[in-house]
């Protein structure tokens, strides 16, 4: 598992500590994690609580939008993922893969009855 992809997971008492555990770990980009139920962004050396998200889907969704605000590249790992949203939001893709093009084709037809 790399970095970015267990950054939720680092394990932490305060939010210091958590940072510091992710600067331990060599996270630099935009990284959504948790301490004591609330959930924070980190990007470069400044932290975002994020007390306005009602879901996970919240956070995601903001975390995702510090790569564009930010004009950073999202880690190889999650690019996959991160062109998905792109393509479901309707945002010029960073990455050009038929293969999302062709997801998101079959997935807004509508079945035949």
């Amino acid at each position: 598992m790399t970095n970015e992809l267990c950054a939720l997971c680092v394990k932490a008492d305060t939010v210091d500590n958590a940072v510091a555990a992710l600067n331990g770990r060599g996270v630099t980009q935009p990284t959504l994690f948790r301490v004591a139920g609330v959930l924070y962004v980190k990007a470069d050396h400044t932290v975002i609580p994020l007390t306005d998200c009602v879901s996970l889907a919240d956070a995601v969704e903001l975390t995702f939008m510090c790569f564009h605000i930010f004009h950073v590249q999202d880690p190889f790992e999650l690019s996959n993922f991160y062109g998905f949203l792109e393509q479901i939001l309707n945002i010029k893709p960073s990455i050009h893969s038929t293969t999302f093009s062709d997801l998101i084709l079959s997935l807004s037809k509508k079945p035949e009855n």
